[in-house]
């Protein structure tokens, strides 16, 4: 019997990432965000979702890809882990996948010019690799609560 992880997709400049779909709670439509003076760099601030407070995170800025630009990012990914909350910034979701757990590349060379902090693998696409992100790690809980 093999197993299979399902895999949400999404996209920050062109390059595919993903997240585990049980994480997923919702793709919303970017939404009005109330910044919150104080956070981290990172924390575009909070947003009303179905009369929720969830905190939103420029998830370029906290993958040291880029700043997001309005225009660009036109959804936000709501996602769930232990318990927290958040708002994740993504240019588009595109897919969802259901990848056999042996498909994972789980050691990223370490080669100093990639911040792999936040990776937790690494998936062959059709045509490219999909980066599977630690949602633990790119979250910052601690960050989170605070902002809330």
């Amino acid at each position: 019997m093999q197993d299979y992880i399902k895999l949400i997709i999404f996209e920050l400049n062109q390059q595919r990432y993903a997240l585990d779909v049980q994480q997923v709670l919702s793709i919303e439509k970017l939404q009005k965000i109330t910044m919150v003076p104080g956070s981290s760099e990172y924390v575009k601030g909070v947003m009303n979702l179905r009369g929720e407070v969830i905190p939103v995170m420029d998830l370029k800025m906290r993958l040291h890809i880029a700043k997001t630009n309005e225009t660009e990012s036109k959804q936000i990914l709501i996602v769930n882990i232990n318990g927290i909350q958040a708002g994740l910034m993504v240019d588009v979701a595109t897919d969802v996948l259901n990848i056999n757990l042996e498909g994972i590349e789980n050691h990223i060379e370490k080669n100093g010019i990639i911040d792999d902090s936040f990776f937790q693998g690494l998936v062959k696409g059709d045509n490219d690799l999909i980066i599977l992100l630690d949602l633990e790690k790119v979250l910052a809980i601690k960050e989170l609560e605070d902002v809330k």
